[in-house]
């Protein structure tokens, strides 16, 4: 009756570290799928636009603080603009150079990255991420 008892036990915690592990790549994959969505205006519709350059927006609806990092791909520079951006909040860069970024969301609480990849920016560009 033992050896049942504690071969019962021995499964029943099994399980259960199973049933969390599935909990959290299933959490993961959710974040994975709703990670962002991404809105462009072409501000020369707007006025007149004779620059090279556009503006970069982070809007935050996760519930932990984030960083955005960009790193223009074409540069020679190592050097990234880093965006902070609290839960619910907005942060922008303006007038960045139109090009290729290399870019890196991170969740600052646990130090992961949740996504990564680049993205073309155009002149003229009024890019806007959000992050679910």
């Amino acid at each position: 009756m033992n050896k049942v008892l504690r071969s019962f036990l021995c499964c029943f915690i099994s399980i259960a570290t199973k049933a969390q592990i599935s909990k959290d790549i299933l959490e993961g994959a959710k974040v994975a799928v709703e990670i962002m969505s991404l809105k462009k205006n072409n501000k020369e519709t707007e006025s007149e636009c004779n620059s090279n350059t556009a503006d970069f927006c982070i809007f935050n609806k996760m519930q932990e603080t984030i960083s955005v990092e960009l790193k223009d791909k074409k540069s020679e520079s190592d050097e990234a603009t880093t965006l902070i951006t609290p839960s619910g909040a907005k942060e922008c860069t303006y007038e960045i150079v139109a090009s290729i970024y290399q870019y890196k969301i991170i969740n600052t609480k646990q130090n992961k990255i949740i996504r990564a990849g680049e993205m073309k920016i155009k002149p003229c560009d009024e890019v806007v991420f959000t992050v679910k």
